[in-house]
């Protein structure tokens, strides 16, 4: 059933995106990345460690990664789509079409970024659109052994609605088929490929308060519900459960005002580990917080600090994420040049569930066009 609505999806959207370029105001803030008909985002990095070798080691630290965006309207119809492709792996990350009833309203149907996530919804996979190198731990991908569900598939309901003459309200309210815990961690449901058929539901809900109304910063509450089935044998005997049933309360703020950008989050996740016998209940808190102040010549500063609580008591972080950051600081240095090109060195002191280590990152970003 989902691979055949996967493809219903896949055509509706190639015949919209030929319509006609669609444009930034066509949809609510948070999915304004990338709205002209196509746009190829590119970046290549290398690594240095003073630490274990394979600590927080990804593919595309000798590599390269590339992201395409797609997007287009037709009268009240959007289309909106992701394609992600790296040494690893080659996915459609997200994949909507959307109606809208009325200005600033939307009802999307398809694979999308739960709204649950601070740092999610203000970016996608295309790193030229972040600052920093890396995202907090806790706003990780599932394939980067993220702990929270990010991908889900199915209904997807936006709107933003002004408060008083300057000032807007946004909600976002997401129910969708969430993922399953395999070999590989957290996988959602895939639209390219098989699925095995025992995703379950997830909620996801964002309330936010802007103070401009068509400005970019935001503050508000975050929160998630996720029934994610442990369908690996061996994952589901290290973590005692075949089921993990979590819930997630959160509250962030972006504050942009130049020269500075602000951004931070803070969440309280409640896991339940279920098995047929009885059950463990165990809960974790994560927070961030990065500054950023532009300076001249196109260059920007930056720095993050993130902490958690909890982590390594968690049995569902050291079965699931043992790289996960329990606490870290990085500061780093971009610069904008030629053509939407970056260069971003980035200076990281982690200490992860396993080992403490230093990180030193240089990554070359674009956006074409």
């Amino acid at each position: 059933m989902l691979n055949s609505t996967s493809s219903i999806l896949v055509l509706a959207a190639a015949c919209l995106v030929t319509a006609r370029p669609a444009q930034a105001d066509d949809v609510p803030a948070g999915h304004q990345h990338g709205m002209g008909n196509v746009q190829l985002f590119l970046s290549l990095q290398t690594v240095a460690r003073d630490g274990p070798n394979d600590a927080l080691e990804r593919p595309e630290d000798l590599w390269g990664t590339g992201d395409l965006v797609f997007a287009g309207n037709m009268n009240r119809w959007r289309a909106l789509g992701e394609y992600h492709f790296g040494p690893r792996e080659s996915d459609m990350e997200r994949f909507q079409v959307g109606f809208e009833p009325v200005p600033d309203t939307l009802l999307w149907f398809g694979r999308f970024h739960q709204p649950g996530s601070a740092w999610n919804n203000e970016f996608h996979h295309g790193q030229h659109l972040q600052t920093t190198i890396t995202r907090p731990a806790i706003e990780e991908w599932e394939d980067e052994e993220g702990l929270v569900p990010q991908h889900l598939t199915g209904a997807l309901f936006e709107s933003r609605r002004p408060m008083g003459p300057v000032a807007g309200l946004q909600f976002a309210l997401g129910i969708a088929y969430g993922s399953l815990i395999d070999a590989d961690g957290l996988s959602p449901v895939d639209l390219l490929r098989p699925n095995p058929g025992s995703h379950r539901l997830s909620q996801s809900v964002r309330i936010s308060y802007l103070p401009q109304y068509l400005g970019s910063s935001s503050a508000g509450l975050l929160f998630g519900h996720h029934r994610t089935p442990v369908a690996d044998p061996a994952q589901s005997t290290l973590l005692d459960a075949q089921l993990v049933d979590q819930r997630v309360l959160g509250a962030y703020f972006t504050h942009d005002r130049d020269p500075w950008r602000a951004i931070g989050a803070v969440y309280y996740i409640d896991v339940d580990l279920q098995n047929a016998a009885a059950g463990r209940r165990e809960h974790f808190a994560s927070a961030y917080a990065q500054l950023e102040r532009q300076l001249a010549h196109d260059l920007t500063l930056f720095a993050r600090h993130e902490n958690s609580a909890n982590a390594r008591a968690s049995r569902y972080i050291g079965m699931h994420a043992d790289d996960f950051v329990v606490h870290g600081t990085l500061a780093g240095l971009r610069w904008e040049y030629h053509r939407h090109q970056a260069l971003t060195l980035q200076l990281s002191r982690l200490t992860t569930i396993q080992s403490t280590l230093s990180v030193t990152r240089l990554q070359w970003s674009a956006v074409i066009p």
